[in-house]
Order: structure tokens, then sequence, then C-alpha cells
């Protein structure tokens, strides 16, 4: 859709670079969050603030990426549980990231934005490693499913439904 500039950017862009791009942000994010101990309580607020934009932009970003990835991945028989886990892992991350994030900024961890960072740039290069054996990472956003992997196409008992 072309009604914001931002998704319009991402569309018919291969998965595996937006996903890398997403990355990238994550990566920018900690990198100022890790400044943030260094500042003014004043400036430290405002560059929190700051740095929830290239967090917002990996979530949207991943938002056209991760569940169709999913989706394509999943056999008939196993879609339910491919989507099933999906949700469980963001709404863990979502419960224990900001009490993890609230705690680092309080105390000022270096000693825990590093090892983050460090976990981005890994998972940054597991998106390369895995756009290899994973060809539901190597079409671009937008494009229709394979015929296969086509939602219509299954029969709703193999979701357990």
């Amino acid at each position: 859709p072309r009604s914001t500039l931002f998704p319009y950017t991402t569309l018919f862009r291969s998965r595996r670079n937006v996903l890398m791009a997403s990355q990238a942000c994550v990566i920018v994010t900690l990198a100022v969050l890790l400044l943030v101990h260094l500042l003014p309580a004043g400036a430290a607020v405002a560059l929190v603030l700051i740095a929830v934009l290239p967090l917002a932009a990996c979530e949207v970003m991943q938002g056209a990426v991760v569940p169709a990835v999913v989706t394509e991945s999943a056999t008939p028989l196993t879609l339910g549980r491919y989507t099933s886990a999906y949700q469980v892992t963001f709404s863990i991350a979502d419960i224990v990231c900001p009490a993890v994030v609230t705690v680092a900024l309080h105390v000022g961890a270096a000693a825990l934005w590093l090892p983050l960072s460090a976990v981005a740039f890994l998972d940054l290069a597991a998106v390369g490693l895995l756009a290899r054996r994973m060809t539901a990472l190597t079409r671009r956003v937008g494009q229709a499913p394979p015929q296969s992997a086509s939602l219509a196409k299954r029969p709703l008992e193999a979701d357990g439904i």
C-alpha cells in the first residue's frame, strides 16, 4: 500500500534484505542506548525516546516479513504449530524486554548492551545464512506465496480447526 512511505519502501524488496535492515535498526538502537548512561538525566530521557524510532522501524520491517516466512515454511500439518510458536516467542519478548531494558537503563550496564549487540550481529549473520536454505526468505515482500503455501488451498483440519 502506498498510504505510508515506510511500508512502501520495503515492498518488493528481498525478505532477507528487509530482515537484515531490521537487525541493523536494532544494532543502532542498542548503540544509542549504550550512550545513555554518559548523559545527564534530561538528555538521557530524550535519547531513549529517540532510540524508540529505529526500534519501531525494525518492528514495521519485521512485521512485513516474519509472518509470511513462518506460514510459508510450515507444512499443511504444522502450520498451526509454527504460527503459535511464532506468536508465543513474540509474546514472551514483549513481556521480558521492557523489564530488561528498564533495569539496564537504570544500571547503565554496558555489560548488557554489548552482549545484546553481539546477539543482534549474530542474528544479522544468521539471516544471511538462512536465506541460502529457506526459499521463503528469498522471495520479495508482497510477492504471492507459492501455490503449495497458499492458505486458501489448505484444509481447515490440517490446523486442528
